[in-house]
């Protein structure tokens, strides 16, 4: 089998740099049939400029003569496929005979129908096999050379090896497809061009539904304005990392992204990562987050052929250059100083060095510079050749080609920029990937993975020896899931404990799958994240919550014990001390009855004073009794229609019309409250506006209420005495009154229960007074149902 890469990155080169090789050696070719179409009398010539440049790339290039059924190869097929010079068979069976079975039918009829018409050229892909019995993934361009009567006489290719290419594209697309985070590419308008399926997991919409809207449509209201300035500033050219924002998923719920984006914007493009960090926002837990990169292709363009013959001092080009130029033939450059003047200045240096070195050692000869094209506009190329010395090793000719590299160049800017924002993610997130090849057994893990396991970068490892680390009670998990995905396809998400090479002790997180080829896995790709701040955060969070209903419990127990003392007091209260009461009240009413006219008026005052002593005692035992049932009282919360209950606290209360001026201003509506708590707040503050205002005449009382979004708002207004508010905090305490109960008789327990009652149902009251100018209390309650005002 072939080597596999170490790393995407040399794939991608090694895709890279085949490419180019086929680019150049199709323009050698094609230029080099052209000069046969040109010029017959120059035959020899042009073979002598065939074998430099076959000697010049580093494809398969092959001539068949169809005539004789015999196929000529140059040395790369024993460099690139393995096979030795006596092994290679001379008729077209040397190529046919290893083209994949799968392909083989396909790929004759394709190159046998050029053939056979009218067409010049035919490519396409297939596998070929290897010496050593593996396929390479093949790109093979041929070109027909036919005679005077249209028939093909010979035909002229390269092979290139494009595995790496193909494996570096699938490689990409499985770990874009098993990231855990949202990864997406935009531009710069708002509009989304790809997304993996984890932007359907978060949001719930699919991807189609997603690229169908502006992105903006998706963000919070109030995070709109914050979002269209980080976009004006990813047009100029910024990037953004941590950007955070809110946007609204398919259910209508707001989920909290975390955004890494890089622009580019002479691409018109975006490049984010995005993390749901929801579940971060509400409990405030640790971030996490995961990384994928873009896949960027570069495709070569067409290739120019160039020769120069340094003893003439002359260079010429095939018509493909000049189209390149976009110059007439006549018009390019005939000598190597008069090409160099379309250089780009800063590149001269380069170009000349590169040259210098080529001639001095004899090394292949390549380099990359900028042209200035017809337009005045500069666009980079690659050249590439090679020489042909004498035999006193003075140069003769130096022949190769010209591809336009300009879209690659462009392409692998926004590369490096892509791989260094997808490496700094995976350092951010903690995410490390591994993967285990099937047929050769080869595992490869990624330097992210090596640190989380803490594991020395130049170790080498086997899949073995880093289950080694898993904790001995999970690794039966952790493999019977491998296993699966192996054997059944099935992926896998699950997490277990580690120890790494240095000792700590972790927690993981794994995703992973099988990677399958005609239904049997050829390998198996994971990724593992550094879950240890959130199980520790979990741990913390079940101790606490454990810790909290030992607490409470402990609590409910502590209140029940005084909850029957409580009641113990109650009954003693009742009975031990109201009996006594009444024993007094009934004697001294009977000595009013039967001693009075024995008494004189002080005497009789003094029975009066004790009987009221007595009803004002009672009174105060009774409203102690009511404030302690209220405490221990279980709540019925319901919804409560608060027009109708202010109705019947007036109709219990009676007061009289004559003497009192009543209004009510009531805005229909229901709170969610205790039906006796709120039937006690409201009985105490209308009976207190009463009392209060019953020296004025008239006497007046507001009752009106008002709904503030979704709170009732119910307020008592009187006209009495009212109290100086620097004694407010005062007024709601037990047994605190402002007045003597000469003037106004009570116990001072009525305002503490209005507070104890609109505490417990989750109310507030509060008061605004003047001496003199009368006083307005507030209750407060939610509202059961959301309110709709009246119109105007």
């Amino acid at each position: 089998m072939s080597t596999i890469p170490e790393t995407v990155d040399e794939e991608v080169d090694a895709g890279r740099t085949s490419l180019e090789d086929s680019e150049r050696t199709r323009r050698a070719l094609l230029g080099m049939l052209e000069d046969l179409h040109l010029a017959e009398a120059s035959h020899r010539d042009s073979l002598e400029r065939f074998e430099i440049i076959s000697r010049a790339t580093n494809d398969v290039v092959w001539d068949w003569d169809l005539n004789t059924d015999s196929v000529r190869w140059n040395a790369n097929f024993t460099s690139l496929f393995g096979y030795p010079r006596e092994e290679i068979e001379p008729g077209s069976e040397s190529w046919s005979q290893r083209v994949h079975p799968e392909d083989y039918q396909r790929v004759l009829d394709g190159i046998h129908s050029v053939i056979g018409g009218t067409g010049q050229s035919w490519s396409d892909e297939y596998r070929f096999r290897r010496r050593d019995g593996s396929y390479a993934d093949i790109l093979d361009r041929g070109f027909v050379l036919r005679d005077a009567a249209g028939r093909g006489v010979r035909m002229i290719g390269a092979m290139q090896d494009i595995s790496a290419r193909k494996q570096a594209e699938q490689e990409i697309s499985r770990i874009f497809a098993l990231s855990p985070d949202m990864i997406c590419s935009a531009d710069l308008q708002g509009r989304f061009f790809r997304l993996n399926r984890q932007f359907e997991r978060v949001l719930g919409y699919t991807v189609d539904e997603l690229r169908r809207v502006p992105f903006m449509d998706h963000i919070h209201p109030d995070d709109l304005e914050s979002s269209r300035l980080e976009m004006q500033l990813l047009q100029a050219g910024n990037t953004a990392i941590g950007f955070v924002n809110r946007w609204r998923a398919k259910d209508g719920s707001y989920r909290w992204l975390e955004w890494n984006v890089m622009a580019i914007p002479d691409e018109d493009r975006i490049y984010a990562v995005a993390r749901d960090i929801t579940e971060r926002k509400a409990n405030e837990d640790a971030l996490r987050a995961s990384e994928e990169r873009y896949r960027l292709v570069v495709e070569g363009s067409a290739a120019g052929i160039w020769d120069w013959n340094p003893g003439q001092g002359k260079i010429t080009f095939s018509p493909r250059v000049a189209e390149m130029f976009g110059l007439p033939l006549r018009d390019l450059p005939t000598s190597r100083e008069a090409f160099e003047a379309f250089i780009h200045p800063e590149d001269r240096r380069t170009v000349n060095e590169a040259l210098k070195a080529y001639l001095d050692r004899h090394a292949p000869y390549y380099a990359e510079y900028r042209l200035r094209m017809a337009s005045g506009e500069y666009r980079w190329m690659s050249a590439q050749g090679k020489a042909q010395w004498d035999d006193n090793g003075n140069l003769v000719r130096m022949a190769g080609s010209l591809v336009d590299i300009h879209e690659r160049k462009v392409a692998e800017n926004a590369l490096v920029l892509t791989l260094d924002l997808l490496r700094r993610t995976s350092d951010i997130a903690k995410v490390g990937g591994w993967e285990l090849d099937l047929i050769t057994g080869k595992p490869h893990f990624s330097e992210e993975h090596r640190k989380i396991m803490e594991i020395d970068p130049r170790a080498t490892l086997t899949l073995e020896a880093v289950m080694e680390y898993v904790a001995p009670e999970a690794r039966p998990e952790v493999e019977a899931h491998i296993d699966a995905a192996i054997h059944q396809g099935k992926s896998w998400k699950i997490e277990f404990p580690v120890k790494t090479a240095k000792g700590r002790d972790l927690w993981i997180l794994s995703h992973g799958e099988a990677v399958m080829k005609d239904g049997k896995a050829v390998r198996v790709v994971g990724v593992v994240q550094d879950i240890s701040e959130r199980k520790r955060a979990e741990d913390d969070l079940h101790r606490l919550n454990a810790e909290l209903e030992k607490r409470v419990a402990a609590r409910t127990a502590e209140l029940a014990e005084k909850n029957r003392e409580l009641e113990a007091f109650s009954y003693s209260v009742s009975h031990d001390l109201k009996a006594p009461l009444r024993g007094i009240d009934g004697y001294s009413q009977l000595l009013r009855m039967d001693y009075s006219e024995k008494l004189d008026e002080d005497g009789r005052g003094f029975l009066d004073n004790i009987r009221a002593g007595v009803a004002h005692m009672q009174a105060l035992i009774d409203d102690m009794l009511a404030y302690s049932r209220m405490e221990r009282r279980a709540l019925a919360i319901a919804p409560q229609d608060v027009p109708k209950a202010v109705e019947g606290i007036l109709a219990d209360l009676n007061p009289d019309p004559e003497r009192i001026d009543l209004s009510l201003d009531l805005v229909p509506g229901a709170v969610l409250a205790d039906k006796e708590g709120l039937a006690i707040a409201l009985r105490n503050l209308i009976d207190n506006a009463v009392k209060f205002s019953g020296t004025r005449r008239p006497s007046v009382i507001g009752i009106r209420s008002r709904i503030d979004g979704d709170r009732y708002i119910l307020s008592v207004r009187d006209n009495g005495t009212g109290f100086d508010m620097k004694h407010y905090e005062n007024i709601f305490k037990m047994f605190h009154r402002l007045h003597r109960s000469e003037e106004f008789p009570g116990t001072g327990v009525g305002l503490a229960m209005v507070r104890k009652a609109m505490d417990r149902m989750g109310g507030r009251v509060w008061a605004e007074s003047a001496p003199g100018q009368g006083a307005e209390f507030h209750l407060d309650l939610p509202l059961a149902v959301p309110a709709t005002l009246p119109g105007p």
